[in-house]
């Protein structure tokens, strides 16, 4: 596995915003990264159509799907 630094930044539907800087480890055979943002473990798989993003803690568990031009409902 490889060693990568993450900077990202998310907005809410308040248009607040976060930024986060992490040290991820990404598995090129499996295209998936996977870091830690506080309490909170985040898990991104990328496909050939599309990206997977799993975000989890005790709290919540979400999973975000994107596709381009198409809209989808998230679990």
């Amino acid at each position: 596995m490889k060693k990568i630094k993450i900077y990202s930044i998310l907005e809410n539907s308040d248009n607040e915003t976060t930024k986060i800087e992490a040290l991820a480890t990404y598995d090129d055979k499996k295209g998936i990264l996977k870091y830690s943002e506080e309490d909170l473990n985040v898990e991104i798989e990328l496909f050939k159509d599309k990206v997977i993003i799993k975000r989890k803690n005790d709290e919540y568990d979400i999973n975000l799907e994107f596709e381009l031009n198409k809209r989808i409902k998230c679990k």
